[in-house]
């Protein structure tokens, strides 16, 4: 996609639950290339389910054909808002995301998909660099077409609770909408060719899953620095 297609208008929506964003969030917000935008004022009061859902609303009341949610503690790279929206355009997706962490351990890579709904794990559900068929995916990074909200029933946002297990899980607002949308026949896709990174005390990115799935692998110190150890000897010796 050389240019912005001229028939579509991009509608911000940022859900912001506390008065400021992050430095990290707010420099890659501008360096990010992007035409003329909508940027959604954030409403005051209510839960988060709420503020997403009134953005919704102010975006097509003033006529927006696509929004974008991007959460405020997200670091985005420059191509992000134009990568999701060729997608859209030349993949015929209805929902396009950029691929988030969770925030906590095990820092998982965020992408529902398959019958069962489940979480996907890479290098076997899909590699880095893929194009990913997904069921659910969080808010963190994704632009949505405005028709999507016409056929979807309100409310779009809703936290709920689940039963799996035996367990009471607590499901977010924004997997919530990603299913309903996906339920009711519309396409979403994931990039994976790179990361959103997520803004805790570091900055959550594949990186950081890579590293925590290992030192679960190797589970003690030790094993930790016989690895350590291993790699040095072969390095040394070529």
């Amino acid at each position: 996609m050389k240019e912005w297609p001229e028939n579509i208008l991009l509608a911000i929506a940022q859900p912001l639950t506390w008065p400021y964003i992050h430095s990290y969030t707010h420099l890659s917000m501008f360096a990010m290339k992007r035409p003329d935008i909508i940027l959604l004022d954030t409403p005051r009061g209510g839960d988060i389910a709420e503020k997403r859902e009134k953005q919704v609303e102010a975006a097509l009341s003033r006529g927006a054909t696509h929004i974008a949610f991007l959460d405020a503690d997200m670091v985005y790279p420059e191509n992000a808002l134009w990568d999701m929206v060729e997608v859209i355009e030349e993949k015929g997706a209805d929902l396009c995301g950029i691929v988030c962490y969770r925030g906590y351990p095990p820092h998982d890579p965020l992408i529902w998909g398959d019958a069962e709904d489940r979480l996907l794990t890479p290098f076997r559900d899909y590699n880095f660099g893929d194009l990913v068929d997904a069921s659910a995916v969080g808010c963190g990074c994704l632009t949505v077409k405005a028709e999507v909200f016409f056929e979807v029933e309100q409310p779009w946002f809703q936290i709920c609770e689940v039963r799996e297990n035996e367990r009471v899980i607590r499901r977010g607002e924004d997997t919530y909408f990603t299913r309903k949308a996906t339920s009711a026949g519309f396409s979403l896709k994931v990039i994976t060719a790179y990361d959103i990174g997520h803004i805790r005390e570091i900055i959550v990115d594949r990186n950081v899953w890579l590293i925590n799935l290992l030192i679960s692998k190797l589970k003690t110190t030790e094993n930790i620095i016989k690895l350590l150890k291993r790699l040095e000897e072969e390095e040394e010796n070529g």
